[in-house]
Protein backbone atom coordinates (compact mmCIF):
# COMPACT_ATOMS: atom_id res chain seq x y z
CA UNK A 1 0.00 0.00 0.00
CA UNK A 2 1.51 3.34 -1.08
CA UNK A 3 2.03 6.38 1.05
CA UNK A 4 -1.07 8.52 1.43
CA UNK A 5 -1.00 12.02 0.01
CA UNK A 6 -0.14 15.12 2.03
CA UNK A 7 -2.53 17.17 4.10
CA UNK A 8 -3.68 20.27 2.19
CA UNK A 9 -4.42 23.33 4.31
CA UNK A 10 -6.16 26.45 3.03
CA UNK A 11 -4.51 29.79 3.82
CA UNK A 12 -6.61 32.60 2.29
CA UNK A 13 -4.51 35.70 1.80
CA UNK A 14 -1.43 33.79 2.96
CA UNK A 15 -2.69 33.42 6.56
CA UNK A 16 -2.91 30.06 8.35
CA UNK A 17 -4.52 29.45 11.75
CA UNK A 18 -2.21 28.90 14.71
CA UNK A 19 -3.27 25.31 15.24
CA UNK A 20 -2.10 24.36 11.75
CA UNK A 21 1.09 26.41 12.18
CA UNK A 22 1.92 24.52 15.38
CA UNK A 23 1.26 21.23 13.63
CA UNK A 24 3.46 22.28 10.69
CA UNK A 25 6.28 23.20 13.07
CA UNK A 26 6.02 19.81 14.76
CA UNK A 27 6.15 18.07 11.38
CA UNK A 28 9.28 20.06 10.51
CA UNK A 29 10.91 19.11 13.84
CA UNK A 30 10.22 15.48 12.99
CA UNK A 31 12.09 15.84 9.71
CA UNK A 32 9.08 16.23 7.42
CA UNK A 33 8.84 18.57 4.44
CA UNK A 34 6.20 21.32 4.11
CA UNK A 35 5.19 23.13 0.91
CA UNK A 36 3.92 26.69 1.13
CA UNK A 37 3.09 29.79 -0.93
CA UNK A 38 5.41 32.73 -1.47
CA UNK A 39 4.95 35.87 -3.54
CA UNK A 40 7.12 34.36 -6.30
CA UNK A 41 6.40 30.62 -6.68
CA UNK A 42 5.46 27.83 -4.27
CA UNK A 43 8.28 26.77 -1.96
CA UNK A 44 9.14 23.67 0.03
CA UNK A 45 11.03 23.72 3.31
CA UNK A 46 12.78 21.57 5.88
CA UNK A 47 14.34 22.21 9.28
CA UNK A 48 17.65 23.81 8.25
CA UNK A 49 19.32 22.76 11.51
CA UNK A 50 18.63 19.07 10.79
CA UNK A 51 21.12 17.58 8.37
CA UNK A 52 18.89 14.56 7.86
CA UNK A 53 15.90 16.76 6.94
CA UNK A 54 17.97 18.83 4.50
CA UNK A 55 19.32 15.68 2.85
CA UNK A 56 15.74 14.45 2.59
CA UNK A 57 14.81 17.70 0.86
CA UNK A 58 17.60 17.18 -1.69
CA UNK A 59 16.44 13.62 -2.40
CA UNK A 60 12.80 14.67 -2.71
CA UNK A 61 13.68 17.22 -5.35
CA UNK A 62 16.28 14.98 -7.03
CA UNK A 63 18.54 17.99 -6.65
CA UNK A 64 22.31 17.95 -7.31
CA UNK A 65 24.21 17.89 -3.99
CA UNK A 66 26.36 20.88 -5.01
CA UNK A 67 23.34 23.23 -5.03
CA UNK A 68 22.88 24.83 -1.58
CA UNK A 69 19.47 25.79 -0.22
CA UNK A 70 18.55 29.24 1.06
CA UNK A 71 17.70 29.98 4.67
CA UNK A 72 14.14 31.25 4.95
CA UNK A 73 13.69 33.75 7.77
CA UNK A 74 10.82 34.95 9.95
CA UNK A 75 11.95 38.59 9.96
CA UNK A 76 14.83 40.85 8.89
CA UNK A 77 16.31 40.70 12.39
CA UNK A 78 17.12 37.00 11.82
CA UNK A 79 19.84 37.98 9.37
CA UNK A 80 21.97 39.43 12.17
CA UNK A 81 23.08 36.06 13.53
CA UNK A 82 23.41 34.26 10.22
CA UNK A 83 26.00 36.36 8.41
CA UNK A 84 29.36 37.71 9.58
CA UNK A 85 28.51 41.38 9.17
CA UNK A 86 25.76 43.47 7.59
CA UNK A 87 27.32 46.52 5.92
CA UNK A 88 25.29 49.68 5.48
CA UNK A 89 24.46 48.98 1.82
CA UNK A 90 23.19 45.51 2.68
CA UNK A 91 21.06 47.03 5.42
CA UNK A 92 19.66 49.50 2.89
CA UNK A 93 18.68 46.60 0.59
CA UNK A 94 17.02 44.75 3.47
CA UNK A 95 15.10 47.87 4.54
CA UNK A 96 13.97 48.53 0.97
CA UNK A 97 13.17 45.08 -0.42
CA UNK A 98 12.41 42.76 2.52
CA UNK A 99 10.02 41.13 2.82
CA UNK A 100 10.10 40.58 -0.91
CA UNK A 101 11.53 38.64 -3.86
CA UNK A 102 15.22 39.13 -3.09
CA UNK A 103 17.61 36.39 -1.93
CA UNK A 104 20.87 37.78 -0.53
CA UNK A 105 24.05 35.70 -0.63
CA UNK A 106 26.41 36.77 2.18
CA UNK A 107 29.34 35.36 4.20
CA UNK A 108 27.94 32.73 6.59
CA UNK A 109 28.30 33.10 10.35
CA UNK A 110 29.79 30.20 12.32
CA UNK A 111 26.38 29.14 13.62
CA UNK A 112 25.14 28.32 10.11
CA UNK A 113 25.45 24.52 9.68
CA UNK A 114 28.04 23.51 7.10
CA UNK A 115 25.40 21.62 5.11
CA UNK A 116 23.56 24.94 4.61
CA UNK A 117 26.63 26.80 3.35
CA UNK A 118 27.54 27.44 -0.26
CA UNK A 119 31.02 27.57 -1.80
CA UNK A 120 33.49 29.61 0.21
CA UNK A 121 31.36 29.66 3.36
CA UNK A 122 28.40 31.62 2.01
CA UNK A 123 24.71 31.55 2.85
CA UNK A 124 21.57 32.62 0.98
CA UNK A 125 18.95 34.52 3.01
CA UNK A 126 15.32 34.94 1.95
CA UNK A 127 12.36 36.72 3.57
CA UNK A 128 9.19 36.11 1.51
CA UNK A 129 6.34 38.58 1.28
CA UNK A 130 3.64 36.07 2.28
CA UNK A 131 2.82 35.83 5.97
CA UNK A 132 2.61 32.05 6.29
CA UNK A 133 6.05 31.65 4.70
CA UNK A 134 7.49 33.80 7.51
CA UNK A 135 5.36 32.20 10.23
CA UNK A 136 6.72 28.71 9.54
CA UNK A 137 10.29 29.51 10.68
CA UNK A 138 8.89 31.63 13.53
CA UNK A 139 6.84 28.74 14.91
CA UNK A 140 9.71 26.32 14.28
CA UNK A 141 12.07 28.63 16.17
CA UNK A 142 14.81 28.60 13.52
CA UNK A 143 15.19 29.12 9.75
CA UNK A 144 13.93 26.79 7.06
CA UNK A 145 16.03 25.29 4.33
CA UNK A 146 13.89 26.38 1.39
CA UNK A 147 13.66 26.10 -2.37
CA UNK A 148 10.97 25.96 -5.06
CA UNK A 149 8.50 23.08 -4.63
CA UNK A 150 9.21 21.28 -7.90
CA UNK A 151 11.42 18.44 -9.03
CA UNK A 152 14.86 19.75 -9.95
CA UNK A 153 14.91 20.94 -13.55
CA UNK A 154 11.11 21.17 -13.88
CA UNK A 155 9.10 24.38 -14.38
CA UNK A 156 8.61 26.20 -11.10
CA UNK A 157 5.24 25.59 -9.37
CA UNK A 158 2.70 28.42 -9.24
CA UNK A 159 -0.28 26.41 -7.93
CA UNK A 160 -0.84 23.65 -5.39
CA UNK A 161 -1.65 21.26 -8.25
CA UNK A 162 1.86 21.80 -9.60
CA UNK A 163 3.32 21.01 -6.16
CA UNK A 164 1.26 17.84 -5.84
CA UNK A 165 2.21 16.71 -9.34
CA UNK A 166 5.94 16.94 -8.56
CA UNK A 167 6.25 16.37 -4.80
CA UNK A 168 2.91 14.97 -3.70
CA UNK A 169 4.47 11.81 -2.28
CA UNK A 170 7.34 13.66 -0.58
CA UNK A 171 5.73 16.38 1.52
CA UNK A 172 3.69 15.98 4.71
CA UNK A 173 1.53 19.05 4.09
CA UNK A 174 0.85 21.67 1.44
CA UNK A 175 -0.40 25.14 2.35
CA UNK A 176 -2.73 26.47 -0.35
CA UNK A 177 -3.04 30.21 -0.92
CA UNK A 178 -4.13 30.13 -4.54
CA UNK A 179 -2.06 31.01 -7.59
CA UNK A 180 1.32 32.64 -6.97
CA UNK A 181 1.28 36.42 -7.27
CA UNK A 182 4.39 36.78 -9.43
CA UNK A 183 4.96 33.36 -10.98
CA UNK A 184 8.70 34.06 -11.24
CA UNK A 185 11.50 33.18 -8.81
CA UNK A 186 13.26 35.64 -6.53
CA UNK A 187 16.34 37.52 -7.72
CA UNK A 188 19.53 36.10 -6.17
CA UNK A 189 22.11 38.80 -5.39
CA UNK A 190 25.64 37.83 -4.31
CA UNK A 191 27.13 40.41 -1.95
CA UNK A 192 30.02 38.36 -0.56
CA UNK A 193 32.26 40.97 -2.19
CA UNK A 194 30.38 44.25 -1.61
CA UNK A 195 32.41 46.10 -4.25
CA UNK A 196 31.60 43.44 -6.85
CA UNK A 197 27.87 42.67 -6.55
CA UNK A 198 26.60 39.90 -8.81
CA UNK A 199 23.16 38.65 -9.77
CA UNK A 200 23.37 34.85 -9.77
CA UNK A 201 19.78 34.43 -10.96
CA UNK A 202 17.64 37.05 -12.62
CA UNK A 203 14.16 37.01 -11.17
CA UNK A 204 11.30 39.23 -10.13
CA UNK A 205 13.41 42.11 -8.82
CA UNK A 206 15.22 43.94 -11.61
CA UNK A 207 18.90 44.86 -11.53
CA UNK A 208 18.13 48.56 -12.02
CA UNK A 209 16.16 48.71 -8.77
CA UNK A 210 19.04 47.13 -6.87
CA UNK A 211 21.62 49.40 -8.51
CA UNK A 212 19.73 52.48 -7.32
CA UNK A 213 20.27 51.37 -3.73
CA UNK A 214 23.84 50.09 -4.15
CA UNK A 215 24.80 53.08 -6.33
CA UNK A 216 26.97 50.85 -8.50
CA UNK A 217 26.63 48.52 -11.46
CA UNK A 218 25.80 44.89 -10.87
CA UNK A 219 27.32 42.07 -12.91
CA UNK A 220 24.76 39.53 -14.18
CA UNK A 221 26.28 36.06 -14.13
CA UNK A 222 25.54 33.90 -17.17
CA UNK A 223 23.16 31.00 -16.39
CA UNK A 224 24.69 27.57 -15.87
CA UNK A 225 24.51 24.99 -18.62
CA UNK A 226 22.43 22.70 -16.41
CA UNK A 227 18.98 22.17 -18.01
CA UNK A 228 16.19 23.85 -16.11
CA UNK A 229 12.48 24.69 -16.37
CA UNK A 230 11.97 21.64 -18.63
CA UNK A 231 8.52 20.17 -19.25
CA UNK A 232 8.11 16.39 -19.50
CA UNK A 233 8.02 16.45 -23.30
CA UNK A 234 10.80 17.93 -25.47
CA UNK A 235 10.61 21.68 -25.98
CA UNK A 236 12.03 23.34 -29.09
CA UNK A 237 12.51 27.06 -29.67
CA UNK A 238 12.31 28.76 -33.03
CA UNK A 239 12.10 32.06 -34.89
CA UNK A 240 9.63 30.96 -37.56
CA UNK A 241 6.83 28.65 -36.45
CA UNK A 242 5.86 27.22 -39.84
CA UNK A 243 9.40 26.17 -40.80
CA UNK A 244 10.00 24.67 -37.36
CA UNK A 245 6.68 22.81 -37.49
CA UNK A 246 7.75 21.24 -40.76
CA UNK A 247 10.99 20.09 -39.18
CA UNK A 248 9.20 18.55 -36.21
CA UNK A 249 6.54 16.91 -38.37
CA UNK A 250 9.27 15.32 -40.49
CA UNK A 251 10.73 13.88 -37.29
CA UNK A 252 7.45 12.15 -36.52
CA UNK A 253 5.92 14.43 -33.88
CA UNK A 254 2.14 14.26 -34.24
CA UNK A 255 0.84 16.37 -31.34
CA UNK A 256 2.64 19.69 -31.08
CA UNK A 257 1.75 22.50 -28.69
CA UNK A 258 2.74 25.98 -29.83
CA UNK A 259 3.69 28.81 -27.47
CA UNK A 260 3.99 32.06 -29.36
CA UNK A 261 3.42 35.80 -28.99
CA UNK A 262 1.71 35.71 -32.39
CA UNK A 263 -1.35 33.89 -33.71
CA UNK A 264 -2.03 30.17 -34.25
CA UNK A 265 -0.58 28.68 -37.45
CA UNK A 266 -1.93 25.84 -39.63
CA UNK A 267 -1.22 22.36 -38.29
CA UNK A 268 -1.38 23.30 -34.62
CA UNK A 269 -4.04 21.69 -32.42
CA UNK A 270 -2.93 23.29 -29.13
CA UNK A 271 -1.97 26.98 -29.06
CA UNK A 272 -1.03 29.15 -26.08
CA UNK A 273 -0.07 32.78 -26.34
CA UNK A 274 2.94 33.96 -24.35
CA UNK A 275 3.68 37.61 -23.70
CA UNK A 276 6.58 39.51 -22.22
CA UNK A 277 4.47 41.64 -19.89
CA UNK A 278 3.57 41.27 -16.20
CA UNK A 279 0.64 38.94 -16.84
CA UNK A 280 2.73 36.91 -19.27
CA UNK A 281 5.41 36.14 -16.71
CA UNK A 282 2.78 35.21 -14.13
CA UNK A 283 1.26 32.53 -16.34
CA UNK A 284 4.47 31.33 -18.06
CA UNK A 285 5.17 28.22 -15.97
CA UNK A 286 1.49 27.28 -15.91
CA UNK A 287 1.39 27.38 -19.72
CA UNK A 288 4.42 25.09 -19.92
CA UNK A 289 2.80 22.56 -17.61
CA UNK A 290 -0.53 22.70 -19.45
CA UNK A 291 1.16 22.30 -22.83
CA UNK A 292 3.05 19.17 -21.77
CA UNK A 293 -0.28 17.46 -21.03
CA UNK A 294 -1.56 18.09 -24.56
CA UNK A 295 1.41 17.21 -26.74
CA UNK A 296 4.41 15.00 -27.41
CA UNK A 297 6.47 18.10 -28.27
CA UNK A 298 6.30 21.82 -27.51
CA UNK A 299 7.39 24.51 -29.95
CA UNK A 300 8.03 27.98 -28.56
CA UNK A 301 8.77 31.34 -30.17
CA UNK A 302 9.88 33.72 -27.41
CA UNK A 303 8.26 37.12 -27.06
CA UNK A 304 10.31 40.03 -28.40
CA UNK A 305 8.66 42.89 -26.54
CA UNK A 306 7.70 43.61 -22.95
CA UNK A 307 9.65 44.19 -19.73
CA UNK A 308 9.96 40.45 -19.04
CA UNK A 309 10.59 39.23 -22.59
CA UNK A 310 14.30 38.68 -21.95
CA UNK A 311 13.63 36.62 -18.81
CA UNK A 312 11.09 34.41 -20.59
CA UNK A 313 13.49 33.97 -23.51
CA UNK A 314 16.28 32.97 -21.13
CA UNK A 315 14.09 30.38 -19.43
CA UNK A 316 12.86 28.97 -22.73
CA UNK A 317 16.47 28.70 -23.87
CA UNK A 318 17.38 26.67 -20.77
CA UNK A 319 14.29 24.49 -21.12
CA UNK A 320 14.83 23.70 -24.80
CA UNK A 321 16.43 20.53 -26.11
CA UNK A 322 17.14 22.23 -29.44
CA UNK A 323 16.85 25.66 -31.04
CA UNK A 324 15.48 25.36 -34.55
CA UNK A 325 16.86 28.42 -36.33
CA UNK A 326 18.59 29.53 -33.09
CA UNK A 327 18.01 32.41 -30.72
CA UNK A 328 20.28 35.42 -30.91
Amino acid sequence: MGKKGPEVWSAPGGELDQGKLKKAAQMLREGELIAFPTETVYGVGADAWSRRAVERLSRAKNRPPDMPFSLQLSGPEDAEGLTVTIPGLVRDLIDTFWPGPLTLVLPAAKRVPFWMQGPGGTVGLRLPDVLVARELPRFLGRPLASTSANLSGRPSPTTVDHVLADLGQEVAAVIDSGESGWGLESTVLDLTRPQQPRILRQGTLEAEALEKILKQKITIVAPTERPHYRPRVPLFTCREEEKALEVLSNRGYKRISLLSPGDPVPGIQDFRQIRGDREGIKEFYRLLREAEEKADAILARPPETGPYAALITQRLYKAAVEHIGGIE
